[in-house]
């Protein structure tokens, strides 16, 4: 006698289609050139040699100092940023991130890069009875917090932009002005004195 099957019975494994066609093996292709310029913070840059100044001696201070001075002689104040190419570009890619590794190795980097920040709500507070009321920003503070969390995260470190803030901040950002050499008309030319005034 025949057992009755179980009108349950299991249903076949299901397996969905791929939902493109399978990929062919990768040609050997040369890879992609890399891109002849680059865009950099010459804010980063600025900051980078006011820290470094701030420090006490160490070897090779005095020689990063100067290039920096050098590196950004060409380059406006009123330009944040820099597109750079050729031997430029070779330049800061073979010295930036050297001098950035000496600069944290000082004893007195954390310290000197905390009392850099321009953030004030970041900064311990002293203790009083009432609550500090936050302050109205100028555009001008606000770009320089948002220009000196930039920089910090070129150098390795992150830091919070005040949240009230973030939205005015990131539209200043990314209205920054880019000194591009190549174009002389996107930056007039300018006489640098020796005492660094305009």
């Amino acid at each position: 006698m025949q057992q009755p099957r179980s009108a349950l019975s299991p249903l076949p494994d299901i397996v969905r289609g791929p939902s493109a066609p399978p990929r062919l093996p990768p040609r050997s292709s040369p890879p992609p050139p890399a891109p002849d310029f680059l865009v950099i913070g010459l804010f980063a840059l600025r900051l980078t040699k006011r820290l470094i100044e701030s420090l006490e001696y160490y070897p090779g201070r005095d020689a990063d100092i100067i290039w920096l001075v050098n590196f950004l002689s060409p380059f406006h104040n009123d330009y944040e940023l820099a597109k750079i190419s050729g031997a430029r570009r070779d330049d800061y890619l073979a010295n930036y991130q050297s001098i950035v590794s000496r600069m944290k190795k000082q004893p007195k980097y954390p310290m000197r890069f905390m009392q850099m920040n321009p953030d004030k709500s970041a900064q311990p507070s002293r203790r009083s009875t009432e609550p500090e009321r936050p302050s109205q920003m100028t555009d001008a503070e606000r770009l320089e917090i948002i220009n000196f969390c930039d920089a910090a995260g070129e150098w390795g470190s992150i830091l919070p932009i005040p949240a009230r803030e973030a939205e005015r901040m990131v539209e200043l950002a990314d209205r920054r002005k880019i000194a591009d050499l190549e174009e002389p008309h996107r930056q007039r030319p300018h006489t640098l004195r020796m005492n660094g005034d305009e």
